[in-house]
């Protein structure tokens, strides 16, 4: 285990109208330790550059090709610290927290 919480992993490619929503969502909505990573497939909008100005506590991994959705995923895998992981769609919007009740699930049902 690595450590207590949880990280977001985003794979994106020309998600520059969705990802603000989408990052803004997770700050407010979870109340656990947590960590982003958001994989730029290549995009050729402004993805990248929202990300890294709005956004510093990202980590952003802009990627030189477009490696896929699963590619995308693979190579954040690298970059994880906390012991449970949250796939994400770039058009996600959080209304809630749902980290806490997951993990709270997670550990009464190994």
């Amino acid at each position: 285990m690595r450590n207590k919480g949880i990280t977001y992993i985003i794979v994106t490619w020309n998600n520059e109208k969705e990802i603000e929503n989408c990052l803004s969502s997770i700050a407010e909505n979870c109340t656990m330790n947590y960590q982003v990573v958001v994989v730029d497939n290549c995009s050729s909008d402004n993805t990248v550059s929202i990300v890294e100005k709005q956004f510093p506590d990202v980590e952003l991994i802009a990627s030189k090709e477009n490696l896929g959705f699963a590619g995308g995923n693979n190579l954040a895998l690298k970059y994880v610290k906390y012991d449970y992981i949250c796939y994400l769609n770039p058009d996600t919007v959080l209304i809630e927290d749902i980290a806490t009740p997951s993990v709270e699930f997670l550990k009464e049902h190994p």
